[in-house]
């Protein structure tokens, strides 16, 4: 935006400057997941530490509002964990589908 001033004299002078209108970001967006429900399979008899699965959200706001932190609802809780920064979700426990064949879990980002 270009601002202008004019004084009422004879001859009128004048004189300009710029004014910079920058519009800041506000968290107004949630983070998105590609899709509402994730499957897979994994092999049991795995090692304590496997990755099971990386889950990625994307948000539409900018700077921090933009940074997505991972965290794993407590029916996950013991069982597998996830690391906050990149969504890896990691096995805490030997797997074995004759003992539990599923597990259903909620990722928060």
């Amino acid at each position: 935006v270009v601002i202008v001033t004019v004084d009422s004299g004879s001859p009128s002078l004048s004189s300009n400057n710029s004014l910079l209108v920058r519009v800041a970001d506000i968290n107004d967006n949630p983070p998105v997941f590609p899709q509402a429900v994730f499957q897979l399979a994994i092999a049991e008899n795995n090692s304590i530490g496997d990755p099971v699965a990386t889950v990625l959200a994307s948000d539409a706001d900018d700077g921090r509002n933009a940074e997505i932190a991972y965290s794993l609802e407590a029916a996950a809780a013991g069982l597998f964990s996830i690391e906050p920064a990149k969504g890896a979700i990691i096995a805490n426990v030997v797997l074995d589908r004759e003992q539990t064949p599923r597990y259903e879990f909620r990722v928060v980002s």
